[in-house]
């Protein structure tokens, strides 16, 4: 089994409350505050438990918590007007839910595809706080790492590179989509799409698992995609990554211009989330894709669910789901081959009659056991029937409990709506 999955993860993540006792030498990590939840409810999409947060706290943390709210439903332009309320936009102070603003008004312009514009506000707080941090601490701005255990990232190299720019030749197109058989013993499939970048042809995988464009090493040499900027983060499997700019993107009638991607050790190209959005509206319909520019109508009504860091980085897509009677959001992963996957952390049981299989993620091999199950599932508008999954036991908790792959989606209708903030299973 294959799963083409590189979430990516920026190295600097958040400044807000410094630990750690003041000695001669000390280097101080910097992270985040959550005590009221808002950060791990954003990342677990519950949008319910965000909604609590803004009504019922203060202090700044009730704007925090509506902005990243707004951001859950691809509503970005609200978010960041809410998130101005607590001084973003203005003179950053040194209170946490500034800090915080901050860095969700960055996150916002990532989502939307503005990466200069990311990292040019990312700089901006990064230098507002850590002259405050180390005076704060009596330390030296020098002795502060800001993000747990990581250096300060520089996002200068971003700063030179010139605004994306979209370009659409016709309303609505189609491409045809290549589903390929994820290994030689399954009959499970990812979906593949033709790019063309600077000029050649490429086959990309289609990741909704992956938040940017991530070009195979090998594929960056051959279209000549420049490096600007080598080390700089790694991905969710701790492989080293370089950032490059892709100056011609194409897919359909649509090409995008100066398009950031990073450079890594992948097995293959993929093409995730922040490459998909420019096609504003897609389809996957059998082995059809379909762009329109202003979305498909009353095809689909159902608020399109995403999760994000404050930041913005590793943004993912979430389906409402039900099983077995209860509420769960289903993680969007057409990077994922398999159909159905259910996480469950630890060992299984004898019972469980599960398999040691291996699963190679982001190029890097991985070592699991997996067993088969059915229960009652009803996933985004697909109506509730008997459903057959896998159950991959694992020595980590994943935030969702259920991911669905492309085999899935395969079988179904895939709307996803960034036009109007809508996505649909059917």
């Amino acid at each position: 089994m294959s799963k083409v999955s590189c979430s990516l993860s920026v190295g600097w993540m958040a400044i807000v409350l410094a630990f750690g006792a003041q000695a001669q030498g000390t280097t101080y990590a910097v992270r985040l505050s959550d005590n009221s939840g808002a950060y791990e409810a954003s990342l677990r999409g519950d949008q319910e438990k965000l909604l609590e947060i803004s009504q019922t706290s203060a202090g700044g943390l009730e704007v925090i918590a509506k902005a990243l709210y707004l951001r859950s439903l691809y509503r970005l332009d609200e978010s960041s007007r809410t998130v101005s309320e607590c001084g973003a936009l203005s003179q950053i102070s040194r209170s946490t839910a500034n800090w915080s603003c901050a860095m969700i008004l960055a996150g916002n312009k990532l989502l939307a595809g503005d990466t200069a514009g990311w990292a040019r506000l990312m700089d901006a707080t990064k230098k507002a706080a850590v002259p405050l941090l180390a005076k704060q601490m009596n330390a030296a701005p020098e002795s502060l790492r800001v993000g747990e255990f990581e250096t300060v990232a520089d996002f200068s190299q971003y700063f030179d590179v010139p605004p994306v720019a979209v370009k659409r030749d016709a309303v609505e197109f189609s491409i045809p989509i290549e589903w390929r058989v994820s290994s030689d013993v399954s009959t499970d499939v990812q979906p593949f799409i033709k790019a063309t970048i600077n000029g050649h042809p490429l086959q990309m995988a289609l990741d909704t698992g992956t938040s940017g464009v991530i070009i195979k090493r090998s594929d960056a040499a051959a279209l000549n995609i420049s490096d600007i900027h080598h080390g700089w983060m790694t991905t969710s499997e701790g492989v080293p990554t370089d950032l490059g700019v892709i100056k011609s993107l194409s897919v359909g009638k649509v090409t995008v211009s100066n398009m950031p991607a990073t450079i890594t050790d992948t097995p293959v190209s993929v093409l995730g989330i922040r490459g998909l959005q420019f096609l504003r509206a897609v389809r996957l319909h059998g082995d059809t894709l379909v762009s329109h520019a202003t979305g498909f109508g009353n095809l689909c009504q159902t608020p399109l669910d995403m999760t994000s860091w404050v930041e913005g980085s590793n943004s993912l897509l979430l389906v409402s789901g039900v099983v077995g009677g209860k509420d769960f959001h289903f993680f969007l992963d057409t990077g994922n081959a398999w159909g159905i996957v259910r996480h469950t952390y630890g060992e299984p049981t004898g019972a469980d009659n599960a398999k040691s299989i291996t699963l190679t993620v982001g190029g890097v091999i991985h070592a699991v056991k997996m067993s088969e199950a059915t229960d009652s599932m009803q996933i985004g508008s697909v109506p509730a029937q008997l459903q057959a999954y896998r159950i991959v036991y694992s020595s980590q908790h994943k935030p969702f409990r259920y991911d669905i792959g492309g085999s899935y989606v395969h079988q179904h209708d895939l709307i996803i709506d960034f036009s109007n903030g809508l996505m649909c299973v059917r």
